[in-house]
């Protein structure tokens, strides 16, 4: 939505709770200093020390949509807390045009210049300026780069939902389980390769475009990447999705290394015809991969080794890791250049794990009261530049269980 000259809109009417997550700028301060700058969407009941209004801010990354932001103004840094009128000029310089939200606080008014991509910030009652020889607070947002859930602070991710937790209510009612997909807050979701769970790729497509919510990625089966690879890349472009994986491989058990190499040879092939289509290769680990092989080695390490970098990709799930008794913390920081997403589930406590790549679906519970270490596992992910999460639950309970989830995922507070 586009702000129309001189309109204001208060804040706290614009942002539907579950509805934005952080979003960065980039910025060029009063003084000349310049950095970046990281807004959050305040969180109810809850206490920050910075600006109290509908965001506040701290320094942060730059999105790569955006390539810088500067603030402008005529009066002296004094004048600004006198009450007199005064006005900052933001110059938003991004890498294509993009559309923009108009965005109000209590305390700020934001008006839109059709003439340039221009906005300026001006006060019709009373106005604070919080100034810092550092950045300054301006409340601030781009649709591009605002998606997902609410998160907290100290937890810097993108969050979207593996539709195959849903798998019975869309088989059950179409695209109207989708709304539930919306209500969440999800903005990304992570679908099936050519397999919508009884609807039709036109289907799905038009109910996503609907509620506004992009797939980001799928996982497909691994004989269509390998024999069917061609039908599998339209099956990507009609989404228009960049990330393509696959979730299992048919072995015969016990895993051994002869089969790894093959998987691996097969895996290069899959990723570079899907390289030559613009397209990412991925491959979701699902706890069978972890039979010792040589020098405290596991096969995984073997597939990690035997695959090319540029080619195949990996994604963690945090179950299928914890399961056969893995550290996902030791994981992720041991091959920081090949995870590119992750799946949140979490095992429930107690349960003894194994290397079949199988469990009983209700073992399956929300995010923080299983057996993950999430502070530590999402440290340690957002450390190496993880961008993707997807929150997948295979339990009977999803309905139930997503909520608890996403409500633990905006108050984890990650180790410093």
């Amino acid at each position: 939505m586009r702000a129309e000259s001189g309109m204001c809109v208060e804040l706290s009417r614009m942002l539907p709770k579950h509805t934005f997550m952080p979003c960065n700028v980039s910025f060029c301060s009063l003084w000349g200093s310049s950095g970046s700058l990281r807004l959050y969407p305040r969180l109810p009941n809850r206490r920050y020390s910075a600006f109290r209004t509908g965001w506040y801010g701290q320094l942060g990354v730059c999105p790569p949509l955006l390539r810088s932001v500067r603030f402008f103004r005529s009066q002296s840094p004094f004048d600004a807390f006198r009450g007199r009128n005064r006005c900052v000029v933001v110059c938003v310089e991004t890498v294509a045009k993009i559309p923009c939200k108009k965005l109000t606080s209590s305390n700020f008014a934001l008006q839109y210049h059709s003439m340039s991509r221009h906005f300026a910030f001006g006060d019709t009652a009373t106005v604070k300026i919080l100034l810092n020889v550092a950045f300054l607070g301006i409340l601030f947002s781009l649709t591009p780069v605002v998606h997902g859930n609410e998160t907290d602070s100290s937890f810097r991710g993108s969050v979207g939902l593996q539709i195959y937790s849903l798998r019975d209510q869309i088989r059950q009612d179409g695209a109207k389980a989708f709304d539930f997909v919306k209500e969440q807050g999800f903005k990304e979701v992570e679908i099936g390769l050519g397999n919508q769970y009884g609807m039709t790729r036109e289907e799905l497509r038009s109910a996503l475009n609907r509620l506004g919510i992009k797939a980001t990625a799928a996982l497909g089966d691994f004989n269509a990447l390998l024999n069917r690879t061609d039908e599998c890349i339209d099956h990507a472009r009609f989404f228009d999705i960049k990330y393509v994986g696959t979730a299992w491989v048919p072995h015969n058990t016990p895993l051994d290394e002869a089969q790894i190499l093959k998987i691996a040879e097969d895996f290069n092939t899959i990723g570079k015809r899907l390289k030559e289509a613009g397209i990412q290769f991925y491959y979701h680990i699902h706890g069978y991969e972890f039979y010792p092989y040589k020098d405290g080695q596991t096969l995984f390490d073997l597939l990690v080794e035997k695959t090319d970098p540029e080619l195949v990709k990996y994604q963690m799930d945090v179950l299928w890791t914890i399961f056969p008794g893995q550290d996902p913390v030791q994981l992720l920081r041991k091959y920081p250049d090949r995870w590119i997403s992750m799946h949140l589930k979490d095992l429930a406590k107690g349960v003894e794990g194994n290397l079949s790549g199988g469990t009983d679906v209700k073992n399956d519970v929300p995010l923080g009261t299983g057996q993950a270490d999430y502070p530590a596992i999402l440290k340690a992910a957002q450390d190496i530049g993880i961008k993707q999460y997807f929150i997948e639950d295979e339990s009977p309970d999803v309905l139930n269980q997503i909520p608890q989830s996403l409500k633990f995922l905006s108050t984890v507070k990650l180790p410093l």
